[in-house]
């Protein structure tokens, strides 16, 4: 159980949180059909044309009788288009086979059940906005898409983008970019992202709601941390013990050549690379 002053701490950090944040991006943009328009808009290059009728946070899709998939932001257009808006801030090794599985589930999620006119599936996007640099050239964004070798799109509709959240330009994205990472909502170059991020803020029921969330994602931090931390110490015991053990294996060796007269001081010295002044201490043990 929290105390009243950990309680404080907790709403102070709440305060300094951002919209890159992954569980404030998701309770910041709910039902907020604005902002999340803005971003798809931002990063698709689409100025007009788009229109977000649905949005949906945290939502969990099962794949047919497999591992089930909890997206951040899941929105609808106007023509039925599907976008999966991902936050990532940690770059993990599996990520680019993460956002393909992420592709099969919104796509598997595309048709009606027993609906067999694949012409009606439409339009899905996996993006994951990403505090790296993922492909390392220096652009704003990644796409890809199923194609044949010499570069034939297949068409399917499906698109995986990665989104460098590091780009730093003169254009919208950038604007965008910095917006999500902006603590002051005043300084944002967005309006509608200024609201998301003051609603946070203000709002009662939600705050309510973040806080216990906050409350799991610090403890979930703690563990991993505690984990981590007591991991690297074991490891380090145990090289530690390792080195030891090492260094003491090499004195004996050193003592029993010297005890059965292989090899002179000088000569162990050069072999083992032990200090003669500690070949002698091992000498003086065996009572050579």
């Amino acid at each position: 159980m929290l105390s009243s002053q950990d309680r404080q701490e907790i709403r102070k950090e709440l305060d300094s949180l951002v919209l890159f944040d992954d569980f404030v991006f998701s309770y910041a943009l709910r039902n907020d059909r604005d902002a999340i328009q803005l971003i798809l808009r931002c990063i698709l290059g689409m100025e007009k044309g788009l229109e977000v009728e649905d949005v949906r946070i945290q939502e969990s899709v099962k794949s047919l009788d497999s591992h089930s998939v909890r997206f951040d932001i899941l929105a609808r257009g106007t023509d039925g288009s599907l976008f999966d808006v991902e936050i990532q801030k940690t770059n993990k090794k599996d990520l680019r086979k993460r956002a393909s599985f992420y592709m099969s589930v919104l796509t598997n999620s595309n048709l009606e059940a027993g609906e067999e006119n694949y012409d009606e599936l439409r339009d899905r996007y996996v993006i994951f906005i990403c505090d790296w640099d993922v492909a390392k050239r220096g652009e704003p964004l990644y796409t890809f898409e199923y194609m044949m070798n010499d570069g034939t799109p297949l068409g399917d509709g499906g698109a995986i983008i990665f989104a460098n959240a590091s780009y730093r330009g003169d254009d919208d994205l950038t604007k965008l970019f910095e917006d999500l990472k902006q603590r002051d909502p005043s300084k944002m170059h967005y309006g509608e992202l200024r609201k998301s991020l003051e609603k946070i803020r203000t709002d009662k029921e939600i705050r309510i709601e973040m806080s216990t969330e906050f409350e799991e994602f610090v403890a979930r931090k703690t563990k991993e941390i505690s984990e981590r931390v007591a991991a690297e110490s074991m490891a380090k015991g145990m090289a530690e013990g390792m080195a030891k053990g090492m260094a003491k294996s090499r004195t004996e060796i050193a003592a029993t050549l010297l005890k059965e007269k292989l090899l002179s001081p000088e000569e162990i010295e050069r072999v083992t690379g032990i200090p003669i002044d500690q070949v002698s201490e091992a000498a003086s043990k065996y009572g050579v």
